[in-house]
């Protein structure tokens, strides 16, 4: 019910449909401006609108993209002319609402993972991490044209993406608790240390 109620939230600050599925994608940050000629744009410019061209043209879905932090709003707010809209809602709080997650390489597809959301990691600028390799929930491609083979594939086809869900399920726990008691385990941890701590400097 949480879920559902934070979901519409979103959907009504942005201008959304409700009713549409979600797919979030976390746009990558600038990693062109040294050199990867590995990746098949130069020009970040060129990167960012195929990556929104890409998600925007599957249909029936809301399209919400997550900023990279290094990334200002202002600089980056004419992508919502592709068909998307940029949350500023950290991205953390909107990968649970979400029911198809799109990022390169990034730290935050563990908590995709966690939250069992089937993941497209495109690995645009091809570094090749291996973080995710063994996740059957995460789906890692290169080409522009798997881009947008594997999107399509898991907007239309509902046996694949229950298979990916049901993957991604699976191994969530793996990969992070979400029952509400971080707080408390990080305390439980900083407690035992003092204690701990404390007896060595009465034995020493």
């Amino acid at each position: 019910l949480h879920i559902r109620e934070k979901r519409a939230e979103l959907c009504t600050a942005l201008g959304l449909e409700a009713d549409r599925p979600l797919i979030l994608s976390a746009l990558p940050s600038d990693n062109l401006y040294m050199g990867r000629p590995e990746c098949d744009f130069q020009i970040y410019a060129d990167l960012v609108k195929f990556w929104c061209q890409s998600i925007s043209s599957m249909q029936g879905y809301n399209h919400v993209v997550a900023l990279h932090p290094s990334l200002r709003y202002d600089d980056m707010k004419y992508i919502e002319d592709y068909g998307l809209k940029i949350t500023r809602l950290p991205t953390a709080h909107v990968i649970p609402l979400c029911d198809i997650y799109v990022a390169s390489g990034s730290s935050t597809i563990q908590w995709a993972i966690a939250c069992g959301k089937p993941v497209v990691n495109y690995d645009v600028f091809r570094y090749r991490y291996t973080d995710y390799q063994n996740v059957s929930g995460v789906i890692t491609v290169e080409e522009q044209d798997e881009f947008l083979s594997i999107l399509k594939k898991m907007m239309t086809d509902q046996s694949y993406y229950k298979l990916i869900a049901s993957h991604q399920k699976e191994c969530a726990e793996h990969w992070g608790r979400l029952d509400g008691k971080a707080a408390e385990r990080l305390q439980d941890v900083f407690r035992s240390t003092i204690a701990l701590y404390a007896r060595e400097v009465q034995v020493s």
